[in-house]
């Protein structure tokens, strides 16, 4: 009997153990679907090259206008101007960057991981899962964190996005890198 027990116990905290890891993994990156691809050598965007190849820098990168067989894609360092290249439809499929095109991307790496990129959603997680709406976008509070206008939460853009000031809630909704160079500059992000 106590046999019986202990391996009950055992498949119970295996698959617990095991449930949790998956609930992680799955976590780690939102549901919302994003693609982009980004040859900073053919098409060179310097401020989103810049948060390419430098450790703590991000870039606010979105498209800013589409036309027929054409878009804009436009990238924006912490206190810069932004800069923008028009991209030809044909060459490549329209982006997705995150829930909406108009609001884009934070793209940057850390010193803390500087192997790839962390791609976040600029619009507030927890203001989007409260109200369904892509309204409430994220700016910069400084080069390495943002906040959000309306539940003025502050993120940090170097921990995965988890809330640093303010009220409690979700981190923010980050996309998955699944190809980066340095030199060239190149991204591409598939979700």
């Amino acid at each position: 009997m106590r046999s019986l027990i202990y391996n009950l116990f055992s498949v119970i905290c295996t698959t617990l153990l095991l449930t949790s890891c998956q609930e992680y993994t799955v976590s780690e990156y939102c549901p919302y679907k994003a693609n982009m691809a980004y040859h900073g050598d053919l098409t060179p965007l310097q401020p989103l090259n810049d948060a390419l190849a430098s450790d703590n820098t991000f870039a606010i990168v979105y498209i800013s206008k589409q036309l027929g067989t054409t878009y804009d894609l436009t990238a924006q360092l912490y206190g810069k101007s932004a800069e923008t290249r028009t991209i030809s439809i044909a060459s490549q499929v329209l982006p997705t960057l995150g829930l909406e095109n108009t609001k884009g991307f934070f793209i940057g790496k850390t010193s803390m991981r500087s192997d790839n990129p962390y791609v976040f959603d600029r619009i507030c997680p927890n203001c989007y899962l409260e109200y369904r709406n892509t309204k409430y976008v994220l700016s910069f509070e400084n080069e390495t964190t943002v906040k959000c206008g309306t539940c003025k939460r502050v993120y940090s853009l170097l921990n995965g996005g988890l809330v640093t000031a303010g009220d409690n809630g979700n981190k923010l909704f980050r996309y998955r890198v699944t190809g980066y160079t340095a030199d060239p500059p190149f991204i591409t992000i598939f979700q």
